[in-house]
């Protein structure tokens, strides 16, 4: 049974209530799997993949740029098309349903008495709010979703030398871990999972 959920989004900017959502991911993992497995655990974990279509797009000109492959992509998705490839592409009041079916399917039944624990690099203070502005979101992630979040930054964070909590390429600079922050929803996720399996494993 799955566990902990590792949660991204990329967005038009940093104001949660003016800028948008364009890609969310969602990966599913068994804590106690993940230390034994080690590193072969990663591959084909469930993952959960989405664009978030807007009649408008609007943000500051950094967040924009940084996610300039992401406009490029939904620039090309008709206004019929649901789908580009094989990732969905859905608008704002349809994204609680499509994470609701994604943890069925997964045998995920959810109440306030049984949450995943959410992982996400600072995700109290920027994905959450985020998220909780799409529609039916405020009463769905309550109860599917733990407050108590599993952040790496303040795992890697040093009193010694630090006077910021790490980034997350900081963190995995500190795991040993040789990869770049990609700044795709999925692969970022990815990523919170094996810095935290890093900080966790006794090898």
């Amino acid at each position: 049974m799955y566990n902990i959920a590792s949660i991204d989004i990329e967005t038009t900017g940093l104001d949660h209530a003016q800028d948008q959502i364009l890609e969310i991911g969602i990966v599913l993992a068994n804590s106690k799997e993940m230390l034994m497995q080690g590193d072969d655990y990663f591959e084909g974990l469930p993952t959960f993949h989405c664009y978030v279509r807007h009649e408008r797009y609007s943000g500051n000109p950094y967040a924009l740029a940084l996610n300039a492959e992401v406009l490029s992509t939904l620039s090309k998705v008709k206004p019929h098309e649901k789908s580009y490839g094989d990732i969905p592409v859905l608008h704002p009041d349809e994204v609680c349903d499509a994470i609701q079916e994604f943890l069925y399917l997964h045998s995920l039944t959810l109440n306030k008495y049984n949450q995943l624990t959410v992982a996400g690099k600072n995700f109290s203070n920027f994905d959450r709010l985020f998220l909780s502005e799409l529609p039916f979101m405020q009463t769905f992630m309550p109860a599917n979703f733990s407050h108590k979040v599993l952040d790496p930054g303040t795992l890697y964070y040093d009193p010694t030398t630090d006077i910021d909590v790490p980034s997350l390429q900081e963190c995995l600079n500190r795991a040993g871990i040789q990869s770049t922050v990609k700044h795709t929803a999925v692969e970022d996720a990815i990523d919170v999972l094996k810095v935290l399996w890093k900080k966790w494993s006794p090898l």
